[in-house]
């Protein structure tokens, strides 16, 4: 039996804002998530496929009806104006 392909979702930051990458890099983005997130995938029987945040979104939804799963790894809200809403509370 095929192991499932399970998608990850990431984020970008400009490569200063990562320790370690040459100054000569620093206006390059990266798109990253946390490894353990990979990991756990890994750990539960499934292969862990990176999104890239670049896709059109017509590759988007061809690309997902491939994949077995979704983790959204995290990070900063969205707002809920993006999708129709209000904030369910106020700071």
């Amino acid at each position: 039996m095929a192991r499932p392909l399970i998608g990850l979702t990431g984020r970008r930051k400009p490569a200063m804002a990562i320790a370690g990458f040459p100054e000569s890099l620093h206006d390059l983005p990266v798109d990253l998530y946390l490894a353990g997130y990979a990991q756990a995938v890994i750990e539960a029987g499934g292969i862990p496929l990176h999104l890239p945040l670049d896709l059109a979104l017509d590759d988007i939804g061809s690309s997902l009806s491939r994949l077995d799963g979704l983790v959204f790894t995290g990070g900063a809200d969205i707002d809920p104006g993006e999708y129709g809403s209000e904030p369910a509370w106020a700071p």
